[in-house]
């Protein structure tokens, strides 16, 4: 969200070409480090749904170790693992 939208000042003195000018570096830089921030966030939100899909994952070889396989086969189904077969033998 900007909060300034690049414009031309039409008066006629050199302090208003200025001001115009400082508002239009300010949205620029402005746009930039929003862009920064959302590359980052979406960056950070990206690892943590890794993150989140290991450990589903090592909870399902947690149940399956403990002869727990229909929870197994349930919280695999619940998080759309793929990998369940590989999961419980353990590989």
């Amino acid at each position: 969200m900007k909060h300034f939208s690049v414009f031309k000042v039409t008066f006629g003195n050199s302090r208003n070409k200025y001001t115009a000018s400082s508002i239009k570096a300010h949205c620029v830089i402005n746009s930039y480090s929003q862009n920064k921030f959302f590359n980052f966030s979406s960056k950070l939100i990206t690892n943590l749904l890794y993150q989140t899909k290991e450990h589903i994952k090592q909870i399902i070889k947690l149940l399956a170790s403990i002869r727990a396989l229909d929870h197994a086969v349930t919280v695999a189904n619940d998080h759309n693992v793929k990998e369940l077969k590989i999961l419980i033998e353990g590989k």
